[in-house]
């Protein structure tokens, strides 16, 4: 079992691996096909298409944040109270007893977690500032 998750995380680093060796390899056929003129068209087709890309990414950055997330959370919970039902009563065994612990602690966690929407679109919007926006205004697409 360890063996076959050892081998699949090899695997997908292996196929990384892959990826990026082909697009070096590839690499200067593109500089070399990127003349002036087609890079002043790309720049072009980016400006035109920048912030109806950004307006469709921040649509689904809400989508994400108050429809996704909050269904997630809410079977995170229904798993979690599953295995509370699972449990056998309390003061019969101890180590039963620290799951049941370490269980109620989890539900409390996840109930707290589901209002937390806001924080996962801000979270989407910091990542989509420094990742995008950021680097297109400072290269002058702004």
């Amino acid at each position: 079992m360890v063996w076959r998750a050892i081998g699949r995380g090899t695997g997908r680093l292996l196929a990384l691996m892959a990826v990026v060796v082909i697009l070096a390899l590839a690499m200067p056929e593109i500089v070399r096909m990127m003349t002036p003129t087609r890079l002043a068209v790309a720049h072009t087709v980016i400006a035109q298409i920048w912030w109806p890309a950004t307006a469709l990414r921040l649509l689904v950055y809400a989508l994400l944040a108050w429809g996704v997330y909050p269904v997630w959370v809410r079977a995170r919970l229904r798993a979690v109270a599953s295995a509370l039902e699972d449990e056998p009563p309390a003061g019969g065994d101890p180590r039963a007893d620290e799951r049941r612990v370490a269980l109620a602690a989890r539900r409390a966690h996840l109930c707290r977690a589901a209002g937390r929407q806001w924080g996962v679109f801000g979270g989407l919007m910091g990542v989509e500032l420094l990742i995008a926006q950021c680097p297109y205004e400072l290269l002058g697409g702004g």
